[in-house]
């Protein structure tokens, strides 16, 4: 289930679709396991398949786009451009071949039908599927040649593999690498997750060094100084907190920014005590948002 969730953006309507394909598959063929073969073929049949469920949900959303606009190839394409890593301004203007007036103008009115977000420096699709989709089966078909999309559904399975695997990759990576991972994707940007402007630099160095028995951070370097992030699973407590700052205290050299990643949540005496140390809080909900907003798999927590 952790997977399918990974899959489906847990999404309980998706999880709807998905099991009622099922459901209607096991009816015609109960004897079939439930694996990753079973599970390939049902995301076939719901999410590519012409009449599949999720398939036929994403097409008539598509389809609101197609209906108001006079150029409505421009704005599929814009889409295809954010679903394929492309979710900056000038990157998405290359990849449209128009100016930058022309294609903020665009994404403005995308922004405007719901179909793309504005985070700082990013414009995201919302729905992690939705772009799957976009990417891998709706471009995947507009350009297929073959009357029968052999090589359609062929490109189809080898990217919904690939993407399994790397789900199950960064669930078995550290939690503390995996938020080292993160940092290298940072370049100069600007992210903005709820009321929060995040800043996230271009990092000279990045290593993960435990430094005693009881403190594990992530460190960076920056051109204005350092990072030093720590990342806990469970709730956040005082003494947490202190351990923290006290750490702090043994290193002379210059900290640009204290961060604190916690997973679990933090109490509110130890919430009280970070801000006013000046220490950076990053919740679940934030992680994953920035971990979207760089093309990484979220965390879902066991």
């Amino acid at each position: 289930l952790r997977l399918l969730s990974h899959l489906l953006n847990n999404h309980p309507y998706y999880f709807e679709l998905f099991f009622k394909t099922a459901g209607i598959y096991l009816k015609d063929n109960p004897s079939f396991v439930w694996n990753r073969d079973f599970l390939l073929k049902m995301m076939e049949e719901c999410l590519f398949s012409n009449g599949g469920l999720l398939n036929r949900h994403f097409e008539a959303e598509l389809q609101n786009l197609l209906s108001i606009s006079r150029y409505p190839r421009l704005y599929v394409k814009t889409l295809f451009a954010e679903a394929n890593g492309r979710s900056k301004l000038h990157p998405i203007a290359s990849y449209l071949g128009r100016k930058i007036p022309e294609t903020q103008k665009i994404l403005q009115r995308l922004m405007g039908e719901g179909f793309l977000e504005k985070r700082g420096s990013f414009y995201r699709i919302p729905d992690a599927l939705f772009r799957f989709w976009l990417k891998n089966v709706c471009q995947l078909k507009d350009r297929e040649l073959s009357p029968r999309g052999e090589k359609t559904i062929f490109y189809f399975r080898t990217r919904f593999t690939d993407e399994v695997r790397k789900i199950e990759e960064e669930d078995r990576m550290d939690l503390s690498l995996r938020v080292e991972s993160l940092f290298r994707e940072f370049r100069n940007d600007v992210a903005e997750i709820g009321p929060q402007k995040i800043s996230c630099p271009a990092f000279l160095a990045l290593a993960f060094r435990p430094t005693n028995g009881r403190f594990f951070p992530v460190q960076g370097r920056t051109s204005r100084g350092r990072w030093i992030c720590q990342v806990y699973r469970d709730p956040v407590t005082e003494n947490d907190v202190a351990i923290f700052l006290e750490e702090m205290k043994h290193d002379r050299r210059k900290i640009q920014r204290k961060l604190m990643v916690t997973l679990g949540g933090i109490e509110l005496n130890a919430k009280l005590m970070a801000q006013e140390a000046r220490v950076q809080l990053w919740d679940l909900d934030t992680l994953n948002a920035l971990f979207d907003l760089y093309g990484r798999r979220k965390l879902i927590l066991p």
